[in-house]
């Protein structure tokens, strides 16, 4: 993968990984109760819970 020279705030990626963030660097995301909201949601997919969201 080529490096960004560009644009430092970039990190390169190995090849292999992946990123999952919850939003963009132009976005917010949310908390409730000291946990992100999208890090609560992947848990409980993870965890067998994403049936329980319909």
């Amino acid at each position: 993968m080529a490096s960004n020279t560009a644009n430092p705030r970039f990190s390169e990626l190995k090849e292999g990984v992946s990123k999952l963030t919850a939003s963009t660097d132009k976005q917010y995301s949310e908390e409730v109760d000291g946990s992100g909201v999208f890090t609560n949601y992947l848990v409980a997919a993870l965890e067998g819970g994403a049936s329980d969201l319909l």
